[in-house]
């Protein structure tokens, strides 16, 4: 899940063969100061790396832009570096400040945000994503709360304006899809879920895009600059890859 990531493919792989479990004796081959165990791990994983000798945080799943900002601070305290964590969270707070003045005053166009036939209501930094970024995220308005399962009464009801898919998920297609604003309209926007999908600073990089078609969506005509294939796609960084798109929090739907 980090094969995007600068210099990521000079790191030791330690999962198992068939990538869902933790290779125990690579970790601890590696003698590690400090584990940082995924959410989506057990805790039974990390009471057993812990009685390897080694010392494991397990982190947890931010629900929010302040979940994210909290976590920068956790892991700039757990590695020494809480200058670092500072700048960073500096700068994210600055990049979601600048969003929020740049949609002052605009209209707000119905959003429905679906991957692997999922969506992301309240509770979620999806949700605040959308709404920062000028958006009405129609999941959340109609209560769904957390990651769940689309419901296409829903989907008909509320007619989105613009849909949003993150990459490696696939568009979805017949009704009521093809008959929302968004279809018709075609303001259909991909972002790469390398970035949006992993509660982390680079959520704010895909959110120009997103904005382009929250722009296009309240104009009388289609977005100029949509696709033949009726989508906007966001390549914000050359570093992501089609290949890494399922992350390990869109196969955990709601992780706690």
């Amino acid at each position: 899940y980090t094969s995007y990531l600068n210099g990521s493919e000079d790191k030791t792989d330690v999962l198992t063969e068939d990538g869902r479990s933790v290779d125990q004796e690579q970790v601890v081959a590696l003698d590690p100061e400090l584990v940082v165990l995924a959410n989506i791990y057990s805790n039974e994983t990390a009471q057993s790396l812990r009685n390897a000798g080694l010392t494991v945080y397990r982190e947890g799943f931010p629900s929010s832009l302040t979940g994210i900002r909290d976590s920068i601070d956790t892991y700039g305290q757990l590695t020494g570096e809480c200058e670092n964590a500072t700048s960073v969270n500096t700068a994210f707070n600055g990049s979601l400040d600048e969003i929020s003045r740049s949609v002052e005053g605009e209209e707000s166009p119905r959003v429905f945000y679906t991957f692997f036939n999922f969506t992301a209501g309240n509770g979620t930094f999806i949700d605040e994503l959308i709404t920062t970024a000028g958006g009405t995220n129609i999941a959340a308005e109609a209560g769904v709360n957390g990651f769940r399962q689309v419901n296409l009464e829903l989907v008909a009801e509320q007619d989105p304006q613009v849909v949003v898919v993150p990459s490696g998920a696939s568009v979805p297609m017949g009704e009521p899809w093809n008959s929302t604003t968004a279809y018709t309209e075609r303001n259909i926007v991909r972002v790469d879920s390398n970035l949006v999908s992993q509660p982390a600073p680079r959520v704010v990089q895909p959110v120009g895009v997103i904005q382009d078609a929250f722009a296009a969506a309240i104009q009388e005509t289609p977005d100029a600059t949509t696709t033949d294939a009726a989508t906007t796609d966001a390549t914000t960084t050359p570093t992501a890859t089609e290949e890494s798109t399922l992350t390990a929090t869109e196969s955990d739907m709601d992780p706690q």
